[in-house]
């Protein structure tokens, strides 16, 4: 017995300093982040009026039928930034609490207290006078509605907890947080609790932000980048038709046999197609194809990858995004995030990120027809984030700019047909 007490403590003290060590490691870890984080142009204040119907220092609730995404780009560009992932969750099935929780963390941390009241008066200064004339990072949870029921009732009480009872709100009475929620439902829990922080936003025209915001993230065109060499920016195409069986998959090979001559010589170019074939994303399959590019995609021979790997990482990543006809309006939250938000986050099995880099560029292939013979929405209408206020560069597939070549077997076919039909070839009898 005395030995089984004496295990069971050592176990004990050994599961305590193990901790112990992890929570040490994290904090250090924190601690090297954080002046990253802190000298983030993304995450600097500003001082300049605001007057955009959102309140400083509580929680906005947004409802809208409009395209919110879009909506969500105009919020951000009243306030002079751009988003970033850090700063906007999309919500789907594979989001969890802990997801919400840290997005609410970061915009209660990153703000400014009580010490910015008492610089911009020396008398006692109202909430509602600080706010105008201070702009805080800006932090939205888009789409609470696509959360498991489950998980929608745990991030209820987070809010609650977080921002909302007693306490929380004596502790949070000087900070300046700005903290949305944005819902095209009125009807799901988390707005409903919410409902007496709803606010309409005042003169948001999404109308030129989305195409300035692209300019911003993307270079022009992948034909007009300077030099393999220096590349600044990631590129992006888009490419349609009017009709099936144009030949865009076939464009697009042509396309990245140019892009290998540009880049010849001077730097490697590597190909991923990643295929979306469902109503449903396939988040392990699409993750593990949008890091299959990466010479350390998984830990066998690690090792000896290692002394490669710098040459691997500056190659030129070209990604053929090929969309088929039986996706779903789901597909616009992920471009959104992929093109937008430059990152992905997937919560299968284990978390797994991806990030857009200035190395990469991707080529979409946008299908012309629904394979749904009962939908209701054009391809125009369902990639929305397309062919809206959002101005992609579009190549339009045609006979005239990608005609049919036929191969030398079926060139040599057509031409013993041509004969025939003509009478010019001779059988013996």
């Amino acid at each position: 017995n005395n030995n089984n007490n004496n295990n069971k403590s050592n176990n004990n003290e050994n599961n305590e300093n193990d901790f112990r060590d992890c929570k040490d490691a994290i904090t250090k870890f924190g601690n090297i982040l954080h002046p990253i984080w802190k000298s983030s142009l993304h995450n600097q204040i500003s001082e300049r009026p605001i007057a955009i119907g959102l309140n400083a220092g509580k929680p906005n609730l947004v409802i809208s039928s409009k395209k919110l995404l879009f909506e969500l780009l105009a919020l951000f560009e009243s306030q002079r930034f751009i988003p970033r992932a850090e700063h906007v969750l999309v919500c789907n099935e594979m989001t969890t609490e802990e997801d919400v929780a840290c997005l609410i963390f970061r915009a209660i941390t990153n703000s400014r207290k009580a010490t910015a009241a008492s610089s911009i008066s020396s008398t006692s200064s109202s909430l509602s006078s600080i706010q105008h004339n201070v702009v805080q990072p800006l932090y939205c949870l888009m789409f609470p509605e696509k959360l498991t029921l489950t998980t929608l009732d745990n991030v209820c009480q987070d809010v609650y907890d977080l921002l909302l009872n007693d306490l929380r709100l004596e502790k949070l009475k000087d900070n300046l947080y700005m903290f949305a929620v944005m819902s095209s439902r009125s009807e799901n829990n988390l707005c409903k609790s919410l409902s007496h922080f709803q606010v309409t936003l005042q003169d948001l025209s999404p109308e030129g932000i989305c195409h300035q915001m692209l300019s911003q993230l993307y270079c022009k065109s992948w034909t007009t980048s300077p030099s393999c060499d220096l590349i600044v920016k990631p590129c992006i195409q888009l490419y349609t038709s009017d009709r099936v069986a144009m030949g865009k998959s076939t464009l697009i090979q042509r396309d990245m046999e140019k892009i290998r001559n540009l880049c010849k010589g001077v730097r490697a170019v590597k190909e991923v197609c990643v295929t979306f074939n469902g109503k449903d994303i396939d988040w392990e399959q699409t993750m593990k194809s949008l890091w299959s590019h990466h010479p350390c995609v998984d830990a066998v021979g690690l090792q000896g990858k290692h002394d490669k790997l710098k040459h691997e990482l500056d190659a030129l990543i070209v990604y053929h995004l090929n969309i088929s006809s039986c996706v779903s309006e789901q597909i616009n939250d992920f471009l959104f995030e992929l093109l937008f938000l430059q990152h992905i986050n997937s919560n299968f099995q284990m978390c797994q990120c991806f990030h857009v880099n200035p190395n990469m560029a991707f080529l979409i292939e946008v299908p012309s027809t629904l394979n749904d013979p009962i939908a209701i929405l054009s391809p125009q209408k369902l990639f929305y984030l397309f062919f809206s206020v959002a101005q992609f560069p579009i190549l339009q597939v045609t006979m005239q700019n990608n005609p049919f070549v036929f191969g030398k077997e079926a060139q040599y076919a057509i031409k013993w047909m041509q004969e025939f039909f003509a009478g010019h070839l001779k059988f013996c009898k």
